[in-house]
């Protein structure tokens, strides 16, 4: 899905040969179906490393994986508007 201002989003931003974002993964897939039918709300994963050149396009840092960033709706600029996410990374915090 486009991440296009038109929801809130939470974003996790991953690598595939990261350990912790492959301990993430079960949860993110639980919190993503938890929230599918909400509609002003996109639960997101986004390729860090494949996706280089779009973080770098929105000036998004990264200092490591997974970051999970909080855009809110009508956020346009990723850089100042992305909130990042420090809470517990279970289903219970993230939710």
């Amino acid at each position: 899905k486009q991440i296009d201002g038109k929801k809130h989003v939470l974003l996790e931003i991953y690598s595939p040969n990261c350990g912790h974002c492959k301990n993430l993964d079960p949860v993110w897939q639980q919190l993503a179906k938890a929230f599918q039918a909400e509609p002003s709300i996109l639960i997101a994963q986004l390729d860090g490393k494949a996706e280089a050149a779009l973080l770098a396009k929105h000036s998004l840092t990264v200092a490591g994986f997974p970051t999970i960033k909080f855009l809110p709706k009508g956020a346009s600029d990723w850089a100042t508007e992305a909130i990042d996410y420090k809470g517990n990374r279970d289903l219970e915090g993230l939710v």
